[in-house]
């Protein structure tokens, strides 16, 4: 019986669709967007448009 591999691509992100987009691309391309995990720091933030099956969590976002 062959062995799989499990795989977790994971990032945080606020305010920031341009490069989030991009992370989603490359990303989601090598590895699926189901195996991408993404943080957006703050319960405003709107899911990208790309994120696919990407797993999306919004956290609160708190000021230092």
């Amino acid at each position: 019986m062959k062995k799989t591999k499990k795989i977790a691509v994971i990032t945080m992100a606020r305010d920031d669709n341009f490069f989030l987009s991009r992370w989603i691309a490359y990303y989601g391309k090598l590895f699926g967007t189901e195996n991408l995990y993404i943080l957006l720091d703050g319960t405003d933030q709107k899911k990208p448009t790309n994120a696919g099956k990407s797993h999306i969590e919004k956290v609160e976002h708190k000021q230092l």
